[in-house]
């Protein structure tokens, strides 16, 4: 199905959720799926230390995020989910089951930071299917608890049982060598339940039992059915049955069986060690069955009379019932329920002496979303999935009723708040740092407190909401209209750019959700500047006798004294706009209003190549065809003449690096020096670099690593995908609580990103990762990725400039991008393996950090008439000491860069600016001497709260990477094709950007804001989305 049709939209209900190590053995992370997609999330910590109580609950969004670093799609429906570690695997295997009786084994590979599949099993024979020619039951996996073996119910009459290699320590080497992981595999095999018993019909539920020698399926089953309305002639339907499974022998005897449970019985769930044993959920009714212990059954509410004679007590002060209920144990005693209606109760199983269960205790604890599984995390987080509301992470305290005998199990620090200062915090909450991201129902969780005395160690449980996961589904109906808001200057255009209005989720979860496809600007005002072809926005220095710190630049008050260190962009107005013509460079001061600088030190004769910020935002440097300018403000510093043999057409800045690049493809690199706090003028450094090839460079760029993953060092031993697994968290926090200053931290992390500092929306993250090996916070390091004409592309780490990565074949577009640096000879002929056509040129490159912390580094290759978009990932593969540990990964993506219909008269600004850099010694230039490329690839810090790059040319686009860590890709056609694009942080447009349109018209403006509606638009969704609950279900 997947095959034939295109997904506009994917999916964003989950219905599966598990807690398991994915990537590693050394941090778990939460995989979650929904219909065919698989998203795999990290739970984050702030680097705040949680402990001190009082900053806890004040709503400064000191909560823990989810960040989601990998997805895959599927070409089918996941109809069931588990996670199993294998023997002599460093991580855990997913087990997949998809419709009508398929299986799949997967797992995360580290060398293509994608899935591989262990193995595939397929049970759709027709002796199996008993003639039936439609299939109602879906497969359901279950995996036994020591991971001996799994089981798969399929057509709900069959048990397929997948056993695991289980074996000494030689076969765990040979599972790893030789063939792969195959070995851990036995052959599976079937058994049909009926011969267990010929009543075994109507399987309801299956669980693996804890405690057991062997592995154990509990079995629950209605031989005889029934329904409400005959409970009278017919009732206690339901039986249960445990079935040991031998698995070598394939026997699988009865050990324990039980009949009369009440007819409604819907679910079981395993009880872990040292209690062990099942709870069963009826509707009215809750069960504790154990094999030699008698059963303790409690009744929830008055319905049970008369419909069942199973031996129930009565539960003082609970009414409810359990259909569609979910729940999972948080530890081995007490359990969480999400009720069908929301509500969450905190079930305490109080034992004996005998390790049996004597009674229940109910306490009702919130109410919440509809929740379609629910798993827990590391102690004290809870995550709630939901295919009818948006799904939660929860973080729950434990409050013990009586003096409490010792630390709770969430650790000493979260037990001193009241719930009340919880619940007071909540309406300000998730979203506490001003940013739109998914729209946060202000009630979506509503906290009780109920002290019901009791003998043992009764708690108290209070939840809050740490973060959510948009959800639009399930949408019952939509409808498409034009916007209600659009800017003026699109009112007529001939395409009308529509929106569709959902009606989406139930009961309290309902809501009107609106999509827009792309981005529509709001154009605050338009100039008329023809024959502009480029443009740069810098910040210029406040005079120093008044430090100004504008709203963005720090997290904190106490920041504010380090004023001159973090003023990056987020904090500094952008001083001056600079416009590149074919002849002559208009220089434009943007404060209150925007005049045009006669008088300055800028070059204004000719046409600018590149204009940026240099030592911290504190100068500008302005590269011309020859030569370099230094500035501070207006007045020039230090002016180099550069002489390559041929113009500059392209220039990429890293603080304090810059390249150039020669219209014949020579570089030259440059670097600030000098003491910016006085002493001696700060000046330009002009070197060649030692990269002779006698093939020519074709694009560059450099690149600031602030997330530690680009490194030539060896890791640990183990693989560790992701750039930061943390040890058990709570230990972690503990530390970071106990060695860091968080002031300190919040500055330093910020202090030098070259126009990227760390988003203005997360201004708490800026400090370090967590990552156990690596201390702190990482040293930025630099790094220079260049193109050749031979299909090369290289790293070279600056300012060393040695070879780190190489590339062969590069504009081809290989899925995965592997570093052969290692016994290459320098130079060869080039040739495309594949034939003997020459490759195509690579056009621009651009290698940026995006997301939390700029973690998250992505690879922007602009190849003759295509975009190839790469993240880039952790990989060791010892081939030598020096090289890069890192690998690309190819992303998918829908961007078109083809122009639409070829007009030969304006083919100059089709390419990156046109022929002349595009592809040299190509295309013949337009008069007026060769100029400067004009760079497709814009990267923006903080409009609006987001960071990414902006794509120009004919198909323009938004690519965005936020904290929430999904790549979002928005398309923004309504003007047309963009020439050029610049962020613009503005007194009169704050956080906003300018950009051009083919008509030379330059436009200044924001992103909507959408102030006229009550939900404000988040661009952080697959597509621009505004979420206005209406807590009632729309039809």
């Amino acid at each position: 199905m997947y095959a034939v049709y295109k997904q506009t939209h994917p999916p964003t209900g989950l219905e599966f959720s598990l807690y398991c190590h994915f990537f590693s053995a050394a941090e778990r992370n939460l995989v979650v799926a929904g219909t065919s997609q698989l998203f795999v999330y990290r739970l984050n910590h702030e680097p705040e230390a949680p402990g001190k109580g009082d900053r806890n609950g004040e709503g400064k969004g000191q909560r823990e995020k989810l960040e989601l670093v990998a997805s895959f799609s599927f070409f089918g429906n996941v109809m069931s989910m588990a996670s199993v570690q294998l023997a002599g695997a460093k991580r855990d295997a997913l087990l997949l089951s998809f419709k009508d009786a398929k299986l799949s084994v997967v797992e995360y590979d580290p060398g293509t930071h994608d899935l591989k599949t262990l193995s595939l099993h397929y049970f759709e024979e027709p002796e199996l299917r008993d003639g039936f020619v439609q299939n109602v039951h879906t497969p359901r996996v279950r995996v036994d608890p020591d991971g001996r073996c799994a089981v798969m119910l399929i057509y709900g009459t069959r048990l397929v049982v997948l056993p695991f290699r289980r074996d000494s320590l030689a076969d765990e080497h040979e599972g790893l060598v030789g063939e792969g992981q195959k070995s851990s595999f036995l052959p599976s095999y079937i058994i049909d339940v009926r011969e267990l018993d010929e009543k075994l019909l109507n399987i309801i539920d299956m669980q693996f039992l804890h405690g057991y020698y062997e592995p154990t399926l509990l079995i629950l089953f209605e031989p005889n059915q029934t329904w409400p309305g005959r409970v009278a002639v017919r009732q206690d339907t339901c039986s249960i049955v445990a079935i040991s499974l031998n698995i070598l022998q394939r026997v699988h005897p009865v050990i324990w069986s039980l009949s009369s449970l009440p007819f409604d019985c819907t679910q079981a769930l395993p009880v872990p060690k040292p209690i062990g044993g099942v709870v069963i959920f009826a509707v009215n009714s809750l069960l504790y069955l154990n094999q030699s212990v008698p059963p303790y059954g409690v009744a929830l509410n008055s319905l049970t009379c008369g419909t069942t004679v199973f031996p129930l007590r009565i539960q003082e002060g609970v009414r409810m019932t359990l259909d569609c209920a979910q729940a999972t144990f948080i530890s081995y005693d007490k359990m969480v329920i999400s009720l069908k209606g929301g509500e969450i109760y905190v079930l305490t199983l109080i034992t004996d002496g005998m390790r049996s269960v004597r009674s229940f205790h109910f306490d009702k604890a919130a109410a919440s979303v509809l929740t379609t599984c629910m798993v827990p995390l590391e102690p004290g987080y809870l995550f709630l999935g939901s295919r009818l509301g948006n799904s939660l992470l929860l973080r729950y305290t434990e409050k013990l009723q009586e003096a409490p005998a010792g630390p709770g199990r969430d650790g000493p620090d979260r037990q001193e708040e009241p719930p009340v200062k919880k619940k007071r915090s909540e309406p300000s909450g998730p979203w506490a740092g001003g940013k739109p991201q998914a729209q946060d129902e202000v009630d979506e969780i509503e906290v009780y407190g109920s002290e019901a005395a009791s003998g043992t160690q009764l708690a108290t449980y209070s939840f809050e909401v740490c973060d959510s996961i948009l959800n639009i589904g399930p949408c019952a109906n939509a409808a498409m209209g034009e916007p209600a808001f659009l800017s003026e200057e699109f009112q007529n255009s001939p395409e009308p750019d529509l929106e569709i209005v959902l009606c989406s989720g139930y009961g309290k979860n309902g809501a009107l959700t609106v999509l827009q496809r792309s981005i529509r600007p709001q154009v605050v005002t338009t100039f008329e500047l023809p024959g502009c072809y480029d443009m740069w926005t810098v910040t210029a220095p406040p005079p120093r006798e008044q430090p100004e710190v504008a709203p963005g630049t720090s997290a904190e008050p106490e920041a504010a004294a380090a004023a001159p260190e973090p003023s990056e962009e987020d904090g500094e107005r952008h001083g001056f706009l600079i416009l590149s013509r074919e002849d002559s460079t208009m220089i434009l001061q943007t404060g209150q209003e925007i005049l045009e600088l006669d008088t300055s030190g800028f070059a204004t004769q000719g046409p600018t190549v590149y204009a940026g910020n240099l030592g911290q935002g504190q100068f500008i440097v302005q590269v011309s065809p020859l030569g370099l300018r230094l500035l501070q403000g207006v007045t020039q510093l230090h002016f180099v003449p550069v002489d390559l043999g041929s113009p500059i057409v392209h220039c990429a800045v890293a603080d304090p690096f810059g390249v150039l690049l020669s219209a014949d493809g020579h570089l030259a690199t440059f670097t600030l020096k000098g003491d910016t706090y006085g002493g001696r003028a700060p000046r330009l450094a002009l070197l060649r670099p030692p990269v002779s090839h006698p093939s020519r460079v074709t694009a560059l760029c450099l690149y600031r690593d602030l997330s530690g993953m680009f490194t030539t060092e060896s890791r640990a031993p183990r693989e560790e995908p992701p750039p930061r697994p943390h040890a058990e968290a709570e230990t972690l926090i503990q530390d970071l609580s106990g060695s860091v200053d968080d002031e300190e931290e919040m500055l330093y992390g910020d202090s030098g990103g070259s126009g990227r500092s760390p988003p203005r929306e997360e201004p708490r993250r800026a400090g370090p990762p967590e990552r156990d090996p690596a201390p702190l916070s990482p040293d930025p390091s630099h790094w220079c990725v260049l193109a050749r004409e031979n299909g090369n592309m290289e790293i070279y780490q600056v300012p060393e400039w040695r070879l780190v990565f190489l590339v062969k074949n590069f504009p081809v577009g290989q899925r995965v991008l592997v570093d052969s640096s290692f016994g290459q000879p320098p130079a060869e002929p080039r040739k495309d393996e594949r034939g003997e056509r020459e490759l195509p040129h690579v056009r621009e490159l651009l290698l940026l950090g995006l997301g939390r912390a700029q973690s998250r580094p992505f690879l922007l290759v602009h190849v003759e008439q295509e975009l190839l978009l790469y993240e880039a990932f952790a990989h060791d593969s010892q081939l030598g000491q020096s090289n890069l540990k890192v690998r690309f990964r190819k992303v998918p993506h829908g961007i078109n860069f083809r122009e639409k219909k070829p007009k030969p008269s304006r083919k100059k600004p089709e390419g990156p600016g046109g022929a002349p850099g595009g592809a040299p010694g190509g295309t013949p230039e337009e008069p007026g001497g060769p100029r400067g490329r004009v760079a497709r690839f814009r990267p923006f810090h903080d409009i609006y709260g987001y960071s990414g790059v902006f794509i120009c040319g004919p198909s323009p686009h938004w690519v965005l990477l936020t904290g929430r860590g999904a790549l979002r890709l928005h398309p923004m056609g309504i003007d047309g094709p963009v020439e050029s694009f610049a962020p613009f942080h503005n007194v009169n447009c704050p956080k906003g950007f300018l950009y051009f349109n083919r008509q030379g018209e330059l436009r200044i403006s924001v992103l909507p804001r959408s102030a006229c509606s009550p939900a404000y638009l988040s661009y952080d969704a697959p597509w621009p989305v505004r979420k206005i609950p209406l807590r009632c279900t729309a039809h």
